[in-house]
């Protein structure tokens, strides 16, 4: 009876090749993890991170488990009937874990580690352990249960990593892909029950090949959407029309250089292969690298729409930083800049430049002297006393060195009259008046 219940499970003669709705609506989620590693890789290229590589290889390893989730529920749904209700509870399943996966994922190697790797570990052990009591007795048995096993050997460090440092993360991680991927290349082998490689399922070839050929298609569209958002972000210009044309354009070439020649003939080459499943495990990986080269070509697009002439900054200088710089260079005829080509910091990690009260701006003053110089530090500190980060930024334009005294004496008190309190005397300049006490504080 259990036998018979397995062998309904199987595809068979009457079952249809084409891919069910169900996992087409099982690859509209991988729509959206898809651009959760563009924008992890946008991130890293964009923000003031410390380096750049370790970046890139923490997206790698999410993508290498995305990947490894998906494929195997491809192959699952090719060897077993994704009609049956059974079945479509293994997809429905695998379809919540990898939503589980994708939200988490931006934020997977600082505080959402934990639920990235529940998600994970949901699917690459609930389906095999679901499949197993659903074919017992049956001799597909073997296959579902070296994956389960593997799979929960491999979940062990995933765990770990997940509740590890951030650092030591990404070595329990790598160690779990390496169990995951190798024990699949070996084809999970037990002790009792041997090997049972995918090279010797039973699949059916027309269904696994447009099973890759739609993956592909959804990698090509997040491409298109990455690229929308980007320029729709921007500000137009004629250089992001241009830019957004050539991304447009690049897109259409790929999917006709897959589609027109590739993609179209996977099918009939697996079917007419003598190891058709070894064919199908080695465009597994080929898709894999395809996939890669798309996602990066999609951060790439969005790098370009954002900075069509390049760069601005260079790596580790934040934007507000610059900007700051320069509107106080264009104002008072100083660049001081560091090796690097960024700001050179200041006295605090605030006041780098741009407040008045740095490193750079007071070198400039001393080389001006005289007035003109104090007016700066004046000006400086009297928007920096309560004015907020805002106010401390100085105008674009130049000032010149009767404007900055006219702002200078502005602010200080009237000389003292009969009857009042007489303003004290400034002590760097005995004969020059100078603020009351609650207003000079501040500053000097």
């Amino acid at each position: 009876m259990t036998e018979e219940r397995g062998a309904e499970l199987l595809r068979h003669g009457k079952t249809s090749p084409r891919a069910t709705f169900l996992e087409l609506f099982f690859d509209v989620v991988y729509v959206f993890a898809l651009t959760r590693v563009s924008y992890r890789l946008v991130s890293a290229f964009t923000t003031n991170r410390q380096t750049l590589l370790p970046e890139v290889g923490q997206t790698l390893l999410l993508l290498l488990a995305l990947w490894l989730v998906w494929s195997l529920t491809a192959w699952t749904t090719s060897r077993y009937d994704p009609q049956r209700p059974a079945i479509q509870l293994v997809v429905v399943g695998s379809m919540f874990g990898s939503m589980v996966m994708a939200v988490s994922l931006p934020e997977a190697f600082d505080t959402r580690g934990l639920s990235f790797v529940l998600g994970y570990i949901l699917v690459q052990v609930g389906r095999p352990l679901f499949v197993v009591w659903a074919v017992h007795g049956h001799p597909q048995r073997q296959i579902a249960t070296g994956l389960l096993v593997w799979s929960s050997i491999s979940a062990v460090p995933w765990l770990i990593g997940a509740l590890a440092s951030n650092d030591a993360r990404g070595v329990w991680w790598t160690l779990a892909l390496l169990v995951d991927y190798g024990s699949a290349w070996l084809g999970w082998p037990l002790p009792r029950f041997g090997r049972a490689p995918t090279s010797g399922w039973a699949i059916t070839a027309e269904h696994l090949a447009e099973r890759y050929q739609q993956f592909t298609i959804i990698a090509i569209g997040e491409m298109i959407l990455i690229t929308g958002l980007g320029f729709t972000g921007s500000e137009v210009g004629p250089v992001r029309w241009v830019a957004l044309a050539i991304a447009f354009g690049t897109s259409v070439l790929l999917w006709r250089i897959y589609f027109y020649r590739a993609g179209t003939l996977l099918g009939d080459a697996v079917a007419a292969s003598p190891r058709p499943a070894r064919l199908a495990q080695s465009a597994t990986y080929t898709h894999l690298v395809m996939v890669a080269g798309i996602v990066t070509t999609a951060v790439g697009y969005d790098l370009v729409i954002a900075h069509p002439l390049g760069h601005t900054t260079r790596p580790g200088c934040s934007r507000s930083s610059v900007v700051r710089h320069c509107s106080w260079s264009a104002g008072h005829g100083s660049s001081t800049r560091s090796s690097a080509g960024c700001p050179r910091p200041g006295g605090r990690p605030d006041r780098a430049a741009g407040d008045g009260t740095g490193d750079a701006p007071r070198a400039a003053a001393r080389g001006r002297g005289g007035h003109h110089a104090r007016a700066v530090r004046d000006r400086g500190g009297r928007r920096g006393a309560g004015a907020g980060p805002a106010a401390r930024t100085p105008g674009p334009g130049p000032v010149t060195p009767a404007v900055a005294i006219r702002r200078r004496w502005a602010g200080r008190a009237r000389p003292a009259r009969a009857g009042r309190r007489r303003a004290r005397r400034s002590p760097s300049r005995p004969g020059r008046p100078g603020r009351p006490r609650s207003t000079a504080a501040s500053v000097w």
